[in-house]
């Protein structure tokens, strides 16, 4: 039987949080270092801050969004009980 870390390891997820409290894909983690708890960001600003696609920044914002790590804001995009 597999493990929730051996398939998170399957999928190319690292431990991203000291901690260890997520797992998330490189994608993942890029968006989650260029966003804020307190200033919202647009799909588009994340995408040229990160270096990756706004398709690709959307489903990142997706999974984090089921995760309850962010949020869509009128503004944009927060972290949620993240850094500042």
């Amino acid at each position: 039987m597999t493990n929730a870390a051996q398939m998170a390891e399957l999928a190319g997820w690292t431990a991203v949080d000291a901690d260890a409290q997520a797992f998330a894909s490189p994608e993942e983690r890029r968006v989650r270092d260029v966003m804020s708890a307190r200033s919202p960001c647009t799909v588009e600003a994340l995408a040229k801050a990160s270096g990756l696609s706004p398709r690709e920044v959307t489903s990142v914002l997706g999974a984090l969004d089921l995760a309850g790590a962010v949020e869509e804001r009128e503004r944009g995009w927060v972290l949620v009980g993240g850094r500042a």
